[in-house]
C-alpha cells in the first residue's frame, strides 16, 4: 500500500466516525486499531499494546496530567491572571514590558509548583 492510499484512508476514516458522532480520540484510536489490522499481522496489536502500556509506566509521564490539572486549577482559581497583572504592572513601563513580564512570570511559575 502507498504512503498516499494510507493516508486518505486514514483522514476518511476519521470523517466517516466522526460522521458516526464517535469522539475525536475514540476516532483516531479507531482508525489506528482497523488500519493496523488490515496493514500487519494481528500480533501486532499485542505489541503495540504492551509497549503503550510500558511507556505508561514511565515515572516521568505520570507527571504531565497533574501539571495540566494544575495549571486548569490555577486558571479557575483567577490564580493565573491576578499573576500575569502583577507582574505587568512590574514591568509594564520597561520597554518590551510584555516580554519581560512573561520572562519573570516563568520563574515564578516554576517557584510555585516545587515541592
Amino acid at each position: 500500500m502507498s504512503i498516499e492510499l494510507i493516508s486518505v484512508l486514514i483522514v476518511l476514516g476519521m470523517i466517516a466516525f466522526m460522521i458516526l458522532g464517535l469522539p475525536l480520540a475514540w476516532s483516531i484510536g479507531a482508525v489506528a486499531v482497523v488500519l493496523t489490522l488490515a496493514m500487519f499481522d494481528p500480533q501486532v496489536m499485542v505489541m503495540l499494546v504492551s509497549r503503550v502500556f510500558d511507556m505508561s509506566l514511565n515515572y516521568t509521564l505520570m507527571a504531565v496530567p497533574l501539571f495540566v490539572l494544575m495549571a486548569a486549577i490555577l486558571q479557575r482559581a483567577g490564580v493565573a491572571e491576578q499573576l500575569f497583572r502583577a507582574v505587568h504592572v512590574w514591568a509594564g513601563g520597561l520597554r518590551g514590558g510584555s516580554r519581560s513580564g512573561r520572562s519573570l512570570q516563568t520563574p515564578l511559575w516554576h517557584r510555585s509548583s516545587e515541592s
